[in-house]
């Protein structure tokens, strides 16, 4: 085998070492290996880069997949959520949930014209602080909530 039929970088490998013909053809064996080795390097790289090549697509598509049905559940749930919200806010009773604290995380419009009290003003803010400000029989459900706060989460309270 002659250097010209080397692999490339056998080639180069030998130019760097100076190999004169004589040398080249004392060590052909040797250096026989070594290309057949550079030769079948380059055929797994070449199918490893077609195996990544393949599931680099398949990835692709599963994320625009992922994302489809990402987005078709957002649109599903923002749907439900405006027709709960609809629900919720068509209730005559107060709906209303507070966090640990006692400090309201949500409240139904029931609440305004129960109170007098914007719902944005009231969020994050302590049901405490309403028990003296409103009025019968708003006052009612608010001492109810205190004297039984485990059952403040989630409670709908009927004012008569």
């Amino acid at each position: 085998m002659s250097s010209a039929e080397f692999h490339r970088l056998l080639r180069r490998q030998v130019r760097k070492a100076g190999l004169d013909e004589q040398t080249i053809e004392k060590v052909g064996p040797l250096l026989a290996a070594v290309n057949e080795a550079y030769v079948s390097f380059d055929v797994d790289m070449e199918n490893l880069e077609n195996v990544l090549e393949r599931s680099s697509q398949e990835l692709f598509k599963a994320n625009q997949l992922l994302k489809q049905d990402i987005q078709q559940k957002s649109k599903d749930l923002h749907e439900v959520n405006l027709r709960l919200e609809r629900v919720v806010n068509n209730v005559r009773e107060v709906i209303f949930q507070t966090d640990m604290e006692g400090n309201w995380t949500f409240l139904n419009q029931a609440w305004e014209e129960m109170t007098g009290f914007s719902i944005e003003e009231a969020i994050g803010k302590s049901f405490v602080e309403y028990i003296y400000q409103v009025q019968e029989p708003a006052a009612h459900f608010l001492q109810q909530a205190i004297e039984s706060p485990e059952q403040s989460f989630y409670k709908v309270i009927k004012v008569i």
